[in-house]
Parts: C-alpha cells; sequence; structure tokens
C-alpha cells in the first residue's frame, strides 16, 4: 500500500494530475489517507527532514522524497503504527538500494530525535521552533529547530507549522487577522466532510440514509439552509461507491455548497440550461434532475477525458434531456445545442484556484504563486464575457467558484447569493 501511495504522489508532485484524479475506487482508506495526508502537511514534513538530513529536500530525487514524507507523516500524524514499522514500510516502497539507504538513514535519525507524548504530560517549556501539537492527540518535541522563530517571521512559522505557502498566509493575515487565517489552514489540513445529494425522483435523504446502513454506512440526514436536505457519511466509506445504492443511481456526491449552484440557477420547465464547465457532471446531473424531463441540458468541457465521467454519471443516475460534448469556452464556436435566440441559463463553474477546497484539493496550495489570483481573475473574466454572449435575452447566468479570494469572487461585479462561492447576474431584456 505504501508503494501504490508513493507511486501517486511522485504523479502528483509532476503536476500531472490531482489525487482524485489519480486514485482508484479500489484504493485502500490507508492509501487515500497516506496520499492526501503527506499533500497536506508537506511543508511540515520537509521540515523535519531539513532539520535531521544531510540536503534540503527540495534536493532530494523524487522517490527519496516521498518515501521520507510517507515515514514522517506516519510518525507524527498516525496513531497505531509503530516507529519500526513507519520507517521500514517507507523505506521498502522504494526500488533503488541507494534510495533505500538514504531514506532508512534519516528516518531513524528524525526517530531517534523526536520525543512523543500525549498532551497531559505535557510541561511545556519548549521553545516553539521544536515543539510540534496535534490538539488532544500528541505533542511531539524535538532536538533541533524544526519551525521558523515565530518572534522573528510569524507569517514563516505559521506556515510551516501549518502547512500553507507563506505568501498565501502572510495574504490570509493582512486580510482577515491571524485567527481567521490560522481557522482557514486547519480546515485545509482536515478531512472534508463527504455530502450526498440524493437522486431526485429516486431518493429522498431519510430513505437513503436508512439503505446506506444496509450497506454497512454510517450517514444522517443534514438540513441545509435552502433546497431539500442532504447525507453526510461519516467513518469508514470504502463501500460507498460499490453498494448497491450507488449502482442503482440513488445519490450523488457533491460539497454541500456545491448544491447550491443549480439550485441558485432555478431551473425551469421547458428551458434549455448549459453548464458550460461541466466535469466530472455533479451539477449538470443536479440541473438535469430539477428540470424533471421538461427540458434539456448541455453539458460541455474542454476535455474530452473528463467527459467520459460526465457520461458515466449521467448513465448511472438513468438522467434523460442531456447532450455531452466537447467544447472549449474560449473558442470562437457556438456551444453544441444552442438555441437560436440562447441559452435560457448558463453555470459556469471555472477554474480557480481552489483556495475554498484545500481540504479536498492539498496539492492545489503548493501549484500557487502571488500572481495566480489575478491570472485566474482574468481567465474567468474572459470565460464569463465569452458566456454572455450565448445567452438569451432576461436569461441567467450563475458563477461559481472555489476559491476565497476577492479577485476570484466579487471582483467580478456579479450579484452574491446565498452562498459565499456563487455569484448571479441577469442579461438585458
Amino acid at each position: 500500500m505504501r508503494a501504490r501511495a508513493l507511486s501517486i504522489l511522485e504523479r502528483v508532485e509532476t503536476g500531472e494530475a490531482f489525487a482524485e484524479n489519480l486514485l482508484r475506487r479500489d484504493d485502500s482508506p490507508f492509501v487515500r489517507e497516506l496520499v492526501y495526508g503527506v499533500l497536506r502537511r508537506q511543508l511540515t514534513l520537509d521540515a523535519v527532514h531539513d532539520a535531521y538530513g544531510k540536503r534540503g529536500a527540495e534536493t532530494l530525487d523524487a522517490p527519496v522524497r516521498a518515501a521520507v514524507r510517507l515515514g514522517v507523516y506516519q510518525l507524527l500524524f498516525l496513531d497505531g503504527i509503530p516507529r519500526h514499522a513507519a520507517v521500514s514500510e517507507a523505506v521498502g516502497a522504494l526500488k533503488l538500494h541507494s534510495h533505500k539507504a538514504y531514506a532508512n538513514g534519516v528516518l531513524r535519525n528524525i526517530v531517534r530525535n523526536c520525543n512523543i507524548m500525549a498532551p497531559d504530560l505535557d510541561r511545556g517549556g519548549a521553545s516553539p521552533t521544536k515543539r510540534f501539537e496535534r490538539p488532544g492527540r500528541m505533542v511531539c518535541f524535538f532536538t533541533r529547530p524544526v519551525f521558523p522563530d515565530p518572534e522573528r517571521g510569524r507569517a514563516a512559522y505559521l506556515a510551516t507549522y501549518h502547512s500553507h505557502p507563506e505568501f498565501l498566509v502572510q495574504r490570509w493575515v493582512d486580510r482577515v487577522g491571524e485567527e481567521q487565517a490560522v481557522a482557514w489552514m486547519e480546515a485545509g489540513n482536515g478531512v472534508p466532510s463527504l455530502y450526498l445529494r440524493p437522486r431526485a425522483g429516486r431518493a429522498e435523504a431519510p430513505d437513503l440514509v436508512q439503505r446506506l446502513m444496509k450497506e454497512g454506512l454510517t450517514a444522517g440526514v443534514v438540513e441545509r439552509d435552502h433546497g431539500p436536505p442532504a447525507v453526510q457519511v461519516v467513518g469508514k466509506t470504502r463501500n460507498l461507491v460499490t453498494g448497491r445504492s450507488f449502482r442503482d443511481g440513488l445519490f450523488s456526491v457533491q460539497d454541500i455548497r456545491q448544491m447550491d449552484a443549480a439550485e441558485v440557477l432555478s431551473p425551469q420547465p421547458n428551458e434549455v440550461i448549459w453548464d458550460a464547465c461541466a466535469a466530472p457532471g455533479g451539477k449538470a446531473a443536479h440541473i438535469a434532475e430539477l428540470l424533471a424531463g421538461q427540458g434539456r441540458v448541455v453539458a460541455t468541457d474542454r476535455f474530452a477525458t473528463r467527459l467520459e465521467r460526465v457520461r458515466e454519471t449521467v448513465d448511472r443516475l438513468g438522467l434523460e434531456g442531456i447532450e455531452v460534448a466537447e467544447h472549449d469556452v474560449l473558442s470562437e464556436e457556438p456551444p453544441p445545442g444552442k438555441p437560436s435566440q440562447g441559452f435560457d441559463a448558463i453555470l459556469l463553474d471555472a477554474p480557480c484556484s481552489n483556495t475554498a477546497v484545500l481540504g479536498a484539493r492539498p496539492e492545489a496550495r503548493w501549484r500557487l504563486k502571488p500572481g495566480t489570483f489575478q491570472e485566474m481573475a482574468t481567465t474567468q473574466t474572459r470565460m464569463i464575457e465569452a458566456v454572455r454572449k450565448h445567452l438569451a435575452p432576461g436569461g441567467r447566468l450563475v458563477f461559481s467558484s472555489c476559491s476565497r479570494e476577492p479577485e476570484e469572487s466579487e471582483q467580478h461585479a456579479l450579484t452574491p447569493t446565498r452562498s459565499p462561492l456563487v455569484w448571479f447576474a441577469k442579461s438585458p431584456t
């Protein structure tokens, strides 16, 4: 399992794809924990390595760097794994003997030089540069400084401790203050809750909960401020997408905040609606469910490979009235299936920085640069103007973004809605 996690981490680091696209349905929860955990805590793990390694983490061969991160992550963040097992299994995932020798040496050095204890045994007094805590779980004291001195560089300390890019930490602190910035970082390091949207017309939340419980899953109904209730799955989720309820198309896995987008769009009978960046298909499916066969949805994406997920979703949910096609929003070509007068409504879930969903897409933080947000905003503005041209008079446009940054939200001069991640505009009549 460590070898599988190691392979995924190497491919993520090259920028090949996000982890969510590389993980398979049959990957175990432990593999997922290792992959997502290492990606979330990468900067902290590298800081520990750099305190005890002979070289900087950035100079290591990619497999060695990933293996060391795996080992340190298990030492600091996973309970119940013996130290020797954390080291030996991480080293064993490597193929080359020269790689194994370095990883084994540095991990054993780290084990010898970190003292892990229960929080109630903590007597304090250690420098913050040598102390790491998982509240309520453990405290680790290092023999050497691991973190920057917070008195000399507060943002650098917070960034390393909470494993977020320093420029992003400073940006958030300047904008919302340290307390809120830390809360955002803790959210980015947490395991996001798993929500299901019952398939309209086939299942309601209470009945779906009962079905899932019979399949060995623990779930509960979650009331929403707007719209029908959702279902939250807690604990083990391995059987979720292999169980009868999933195969029967009784639900879609969807972030509870993302459920707002289709509802704000408010599909009406006999309308033709365009989902302009539809993959992986959750919002397009939601629109079709709300239309209940009395209308048409055109679901497009610029990447043909991603559209396969959309088609799979449509087939599994048994949806009708959805046309799935390849199309680039920024091209001069009109989208397929466009009515002569234009679309009655358009949903634009544009590419963004993902800073509001770093728990689900932890590696996105390492792809950010100071200029990313303005670059994203420029592209989003171009996309907004491009899709407006295909909107019928009096039609509705909903823009959805997974970003906390003002450049990617309120600065687009759209109308805010009940959701902080959804924005609305109406074309002139």
